[in-house]
């Protein structure tokens, strides 16, 4: 149990500062974008739609600029393990890679068969370990730190874009072991629970795509186009599509929580929340979210969630987010 807390807390933290730097080099990709007369693509994969005017309480000082090493690409996921430890994918077998916090980047090559693949997704364990996911069907896993790629069968050969991993911890002196999701177009699930092989979930419907994959424990989401959520609570053993409110025309394509009890799902103009595995989902509308889909969840708990919309960053230090979704100001909400 102490184990399972620890590799609990090690993931929202992982998560915090992921979610940290895709906001710093986001604001950095749009920063480029003006700078050379044109728009860039945000790490979602979501082009920016222009400058928001400053208000007159602003969190600019969280900013901080990171140098752009492939200007003319679109990026589409990152993922950290520390404050130090960052890899970024994008078009094109595009992987950057930092080890100093986003202060300069490395660029590594995932193999000449592999260099057209856009790169949808990267999630890994540890410092070394990770996994990508891309066009065709593709699954790359490198063992160190990127020295070499391995291709991994999918038993598919369409877009695979959403990738979720746990770190399994067993006793002392074993090694951590991994469990991994990854969605994609007909909706694809497949899951892995050695990083190595890979099983084919079925899903109720196959008419849509998987954008986003979230697990936890024995929990499983996997969200997507048609504004459709669907729910496993046996590891993806069955699953029950749920009621998303979204319309045909929505695309859910994030989802992520604080815990087995408090999931967010990106929806247009805000996000989606659920606090009873998804048996309902009450719809949260952000002061000037517009239409937009939200691209971006995080945070480090239940009282500190990050939204990403329309090129601007919500928060909540609220679990009710009222400080989002008061027109008026709450006294007890810090300044933006």
């Amino acid at each position: 149990m102490f184990s399972h807390k620890i590799t609990i807390m090690k993931s929202r933290i992982a998560i915090a500062l992921t979610l940290i730097v895709f906001l710093s080099i986001t604001l950095l990709c749009h920063r480029t974008a003006h700078a050379h007369g044109g728009s860039a693509g945000s790490f979602m994969g979501t082009p920016s739609t222009g400058t928001e005017p400053a208000a007159e309480h602003s969190n600019s000082d969280f900013w901080q600029p990171q140098p752009n090493a492939v200007p003319d690409n679109t990026f589409h996921h990152i993922w950290s393990s520390s404050a130090t430890n960052i890899w970024a994918s994008g078009n094109s077998g595009l992987l950057l890679h930092s080890e100093d916090g986003g202060a300069t980047w490395d660029r590594f090559n995932v193999g000449i068969r592999y260099s057209q693949n856009n790169l949808f997704g990267v999630w890994g364990s540890g410092d070394k370990k990770i996994w990508l996911c891309g066009t065709n069907g593709l699954i790359l896993h490198s063992p160190n730190g990127g020295g070499h790629f391995i291709p991994q069968s999918s038993g598919v050969n369409w877009r695979l874009q959403a990738i979720w991993g746990q770190e399994i911890h067993g006793v002392a002196g074993e090694e951590t072991n991994v469990d991994i999701f990854v969605g994609g177009d007909n909706g694809t699930v497949l899951h892995s629970a050695d990083g190595q092989t890979w099983t084919h979930l079925n899903l109720p419907k196959t008419d849509f795509d998987v954008f986003g994959m979230w697990s936890i424990d024995d929990e499983v989401y996997a969200t997507g186009s048609l504004g459709r959520i669907f729910h496993s609570s046996d590891h993806g053993g069955t699953w029950e599509q749920q009621v998303s409110g979204l319309s045909l025309t929505n695309t859910i394509e994030y989802v992520w929580g604080t815990s087995a009890d408090d999931v967010y799902a990106s929806a247009p103009g805000g996000v989606l929340h659920t606090v009873d595995h998804g048996a309902t989902w009450t719809r949260i509308i952000f002061p000037l979210g517009g239409t937009v889909d939200t691209v971006g969840l995080g945070g480090t708990g239940p009282n500190d969630v990050w939204a990403i919309n329309g090129g601007i960053t919500h928060r909540s230090w609220r679990h009710s987010l009222a400080c989002i979704l008061s027109s008026t100001r709450m006294p007890w909400c810090p300044a933006i």
